[in-house]
């Protein structure tokens, strides 16, 4: 009996609790709205994937029977993140299309947290480790599929929001938590950090409209902002018109010597 009350308590703990997450993500170090070319995320152009930005947005069609996946180059050292993002999706006939947003992606590829979204109003959430698949909201379905209030239908936006301490992630759909989980439990061992991108799904048509990457106010790695006070950036300014006139004079002197 208390191995069953116990379990009940688990189960909504792992799927519908309320935010554990007390982390203050203030530091916004990227911001990608998609007007632009970027380098840090891929142009493909072929018969059946074609990826690129598309009137401020990123526009992803694959038109494979087989999933597709576009990863950033942004060289990240998080663990600890809140990531947001906007999609939509193109309705099809027969197919349930889907986009999946990668999180955790090592460079050979052996690993990854997958956090999909189709235009049926549902979600799932896999965890990919040398070509094998876990599903991690393998409860109500054995393809993992769980069915969201919170999600819009095909061709309207949704607003997705994935928080982290490293070890508890949490989903939030449209300003709703939907779904939290301890990836140490769930996968069985701990998970590292790794780059983010997409998963086209099968036949699948889908515009992402922004994503920004946000750190804890304490983190101080590689990506770093950093944030200028008033006057600093006249100090430094001034600092190189006194370092140029230094040098030129130093340079004069250098030709005076050598005319000798």
């Amino acid at each position: 009996m208390k191995r069953y009350l116990y379990f009940l308590f688990f189960l909504v703990y792992f799927s519908f609790s309320q935010s554990k997450i007390d982390i203050n993500f203030n530091q916004s170090l990227v911001k990608e709205n998609f007007d632009t070319v970027s380098l840090e995320w891929p142009i493909v152009l072929s018969d059946e994937i074609f990826v690129s930005p598309d009137e401020g947005e990123y526009f992803l069609s694959n038109k494979k029977n087989s999933d597709y996946a576009i990863i950033s180059t942004w060289n990240n050292d998080l663990l600890t993140f809140q990531l947001e993002f906007s999609f939509k999706l193109a309705p099809r006939e027969i197919e349930k299309p889907y986009l999946g947003l990668v999180t955790n992606s090592k460079d050979d590829g052996s690993e990854a947290l997958i956090f999909d979204f189709d235009g049926a109003k549902r979600y799932r959430i896999r965890h990919y480790n040398n070509g094998k698949i876990k599903i991690i909201t393998k409860k109500n379905s054995k393809d993992g599929w769980k069915k969201s209030d919170n999600l819009n239908r095909y061709e309207e936006f949704n607003n997705v929001i994935i928080k982290t301490n490293g070890r508890l992630y949490e989903v939030y759909i449209n300003s709703e938590l939907e779904f939290s989980f301890d990836v140490n439990y769930a996968i069985k061992k701990n998970i590292s950090e790794g780059k983010f991108g997409f998963i086209i799904g099968p036949n699948t048509i889908s515009r992402v409209n922004y994503m920004q990457i946000l750190a804890d106010e304490n983190y101080n790695g590689i990506n770093k902002t950093i944030t200028l006070k008033k006057g600093d950036l006249d100090e430094i300014l001034n600092q190189k018109n006194k370092m140029s006139i230094q040098i030129d004079s130093l340079l004069m002197e250098n030709k005076k010597i050598s005319l000798l």
